[in-house]
């Protein structure tokens, strides 16, 4: 039978945030009752709750408003222990509200066999593979959970953006563009127009004289270019250019050779890498991101980033509003230190990181710090992590 544990608060506001397994309190794995803790955070205005998750014990989250006529709901919040302190922040609206966390380590438990998002896979097979409990679709690539798991395609990987070969180019601009997706040496690399005249690929190169029609020497030239589906390839080089802006609604794929970086051409008080504008849904294979006061500043867009770097900068990514929805994976964020931020600065939206690698990263001040010195998840924000390294 499962466990409860059971705490009341009394608070304003309504959000939800994930503390990415963090805690004010400290709690060890002999408190009572697992150190189910209800506090405030001053310095973010957040009611928290979390506790000591034991290894190979699920937790699931419960809330009323009202014991007495109220039913308990499940809260989407639900994690397995790994031995270590397990939670989220709130900002609430109610005049109060009722918090517990049902626990379990049977998986017979009848709250395995249900389906929380309706999606066909119960929850008990999502917590095996690491999909979203509460979404039909988890990389939201429009192909449902259940439907990818049938066809033996991974629900965690947007299946327009596998790349077969290995080469960095997805299999669907392969296609469009006349090469072999089972072939690491065959790739879009000519500028000009595809072979079915419906996309166009622009190189930027630092070392080019002179721009032409297809060739140029900046991102900002190439961008300016650029349309829906294009590719922007980038030759080796560091390029210092600032506030580099990936328009509203553009979606093209950036592939930057190995060693491309991307640098400030001046400093300022605040400058960002790059800046995606609401609906700019672009996928950057490649590249590294050093030296900004913001490496990616994510508004309302969903890009997708692939075996990139964000090394040296305060903000290495800076995620604002709650529609953004960018992915990361096999990415490498390193060395940032926020002075005023934490070094990952997520204010909304639903980012996942997945097989990447978080690695000193540091910040000089107590708001940030109480982020665990490398991030701070807030604002309406649902942040998933998959398989990734944290060490500092």
């Amino acid at each position: 039978m499962p466990s409860l544990i059971q705490k009341s608060i009394s608070a304003l506001g309504l959000g939800v945030f994930f503390s990415a397994g963090l805690s004010l309190f400290g709690q060890t794995s002999t408190d009572l009752n697992h150190g189910l803790t209800i506090g405030h955070d001053p310095l973010l205005d957040e009611i928290t709750v979390d506790w000591w998750a034991k290894a190979d014990f699920y937790y699931f989250l419960m809330e009323t408003e009202d014991l007495a006529t109220d039913p308990w709901a499940y809260f989407p919040y639900a994690v397995k222990g790994s031995d270590g302190v397990e939670g989220m922040a709130l900002s609430l609206s109610a005049d109060k509200m009722f918090f517990r966390v049902m626990l379990t380590d049977d998986l017979t438990d009848p709250v395995f066999s249900e389906d929380f998002d309706s999606d066909g896979l119960l929850n008990a097979f999502e917590f095996m593979s690491v999909t979203d409990l509460w979404t039909v679709d988890t990389d939201e690539d429009g192909t449902n959970d259940f439907l990818e798991d049938k066809l033996g395609l991974d629900p965690l990987v947007q299946e327009l953006d596998i790349d077969a070969d290995g080469d960095g180019f997805p299999n669907s601009y392969e296609l469009r563009w006349g090469t072999d997706a089972s072939d690491a040496s065959s790739y879009p690399a000519v500028a000009g127009v595809n072979q079915a005249g419906d996309g166009y690929l622009y190189i930027v190169d630092a070392n080019l004289s002179a721009d032409t029609t297809y060739e140029k020497s900046t991102f900002a030239a190439a961008i300016s270019a650029a349309v829906d589906d294009d590719i922007i390839y980038i030759k080796q080089a560091v390029y210092s250019e600032n506030d580099v802006i990936i328009p509203a609604g553009l979606s093209c794929l950036f592939w930057a050779e190995p060693d491309t970086v991307l640098s400030p051409s001046s400093t300022s008080d605040i400058i960002s890498g790059l800046e995606f504008k609401t609906g700019a849904n672009s996928r950057v294979f490649g590249l590294t991101v050093s030296g900004f006061d913001r490496g990616v500043y994510i508004s309302d867009a969903s890009p997708h980033f692939y075996n990139a770097s964000f090394k040296f900068n305060g903000r290495a990514i800076f995620i604002r509003l709650r529609g953004a929805r960018p992915h990361f994976y096999n990415c490498i964020v390193a060395n940032n230190a926020g002075s005023n931020y934490p070094a990952f600065d997520i204010e909304g939206g639903r980012p996942r990181f997945i097989n990447s690698v978080f690695i000193d990263n540091v910040s000089s001040t107590a708001a940030a710090r109480s982020n665990n010195l490398c991030g701070s998840s807030k604002h309406n924000a649902d942040t998933y992590i998959y398989n990734c390294i944290f060490w500092n």
